[in-house]
C-alpha cells in the first residue's frame, strides 16, 4: 500500500512540476514578444526588463550621444546574442558588444552610446513611440 502511495505522489509532483514548467515558457515568451518598458525621468531613463527583471537604468551624464537613426535593427546589424530573448521579432537583452530592446524590423532606432558601457539600442513597433523617446531624452538632457 505504501509503494502505491509514494508512486502517486511522485506522479503528481511530476505532473505539477511539468505544468510550471509550461507555464513559465509561456509568460516567458508573451513577455519578451512585446515592446520594451522605459520610462522618462529628471535624472535619466529605467528601462524594464522582462517580468520586471535585469532591467537598466541610465542616467543623463552616462550618456555620450543619442542619436535617432532611420534603420531597423536588422539593418544595422544585429550581431549575435550573447543573453537575453529573441522572440516575435523582439530582441531585448546582450546582443555582443550592445544592449538591445528593440523590435528588429522597426525603424527608426534610437542609439545610445554611453562612457565605458554598452551602446543601448531601442525601437518601438510604432515608430513614433520612437520618435517621441527620442525627443523626450533630447529635451531632458538639455539639447
Amino acid at each position: 500500500m505504501e509503494k502505491k502511495k509514494s508512486s502517486k505522489i511522485k506522479i503528481i509532483a511530476g505532473v505539477v512540476i511539468g505544468i510550471a514548467a509550461i507555464v513559465f515558457a509561456v509568460v516567458m515568451m508573451f513577455s519578451g514578444s512585446k515592446d520594451a518598458e522605459v520610462e522618462v525621468t529628471a535624472n535619466g531613463i529605467e528601462i524594464k526588463g522582462m517580468l520586471g527583471v535585469n532591467g537598466v537604468s541610465l542616467n543623463y551624464s552616462d550618456m555620450s550621444s543619442v542619436t535617432l537613426i532611420e534603420k531597423s535593427m536588422e539593418e544595422i546589424g544585429i550581431g549575435r546574442r550573447t543573453g537575453g530573448s529573441s522572440s516575435g521579432g523582439f530582441l531585448k537583452g546582450n546582443f555582443e558588444d550592445n544592449l538591445l530592446f528593440v523590435k528588429a524590423d522597426s525603424s527608426p532606432t534610437l542609439h545610445i552610446t554611453r562612457n565605458g558601457e554598452k551602446d543601448i539600442y531601442i525601437s518601438f513597433s510604432n515608430s513614433q513611440e520612437t520618435r517621441e523617446l527620442y525627443n523626450k531624452i533630447k529635451t531632458a538632457k538639455g539639447e
